[in-house]
């Protein structure tokens, strides 16, 4: 098993870690950086993987700096499950549509006062990912039966023993 740190390293925020094991890759978190704009250019550029060949993602909780990137995953070919907590799942269908508007509400503003990069076309790419996140969020979420908050990671075999 190989784990590699693709964020929330050298800073708190853009939660994502790959684990693999032979051809399985699952991604446990997916969240966006957050603060100084050095760390918040980092959620522009492709993902650090090919999100297609992903076996799934995990994640440990709501906080959009693990969460946060899903839409944009998907944007980019991640077409997998998500995995996570019934709480996590409630949370997501309400946090990530929310954080799409405002996303999108602050480069409307940054347009009219003079000071954005963002385009028309951008701010319809923040409301097509808030509409992803609306959509499909609950229909792709799982809860495994023996893990009632997922903030460890264990080792479980297919009859959900350790």
């Amino acid at each position: 098993m190989q784990l590699t740190f693709l964020g929330g390293t050298r800073t708190v925020t853009g939660s994502k870690y790959l684990v693999t094991e032979g051809d399985a890759k699952v991604l446990v978190d997916c969240g966006l950086f957050q603060g100084y704009k050095q760390l918040r250019l980092r959620n522009w550029g492709r993902p650090p993987i090919a999100p297609a060949t992903l076996s799934g993602v995990i994640l440990t909780h709501a906080h959009l700096d693990h969460t946060g990137y899903l839409p944009l995953l998907v944007k980019h070919g991640f077409g997998g499950k998500i995995y996570c907590s019934e709480a996590t799942n409630d949370l997501c269908k309400i946090l990530l549509p929310d954080s799409g508007r405002l996303q999108e509400e602050e480069a409307e503003y940054a347009n009219r006062r003079g000071y954005s990069k963002h385009t028309r076309r951008s701010r319809r790419g923040l409301r097509r990912c808030a509409n992803w996140a609306r959509r499909h969020f609950d229909v792709k979420t799982k809860v495994h039966r023996k893990i009632d908050c997922m903030t460890t990671w264990e080792d479980w075999d297919e009859d959900g023993r350790r």
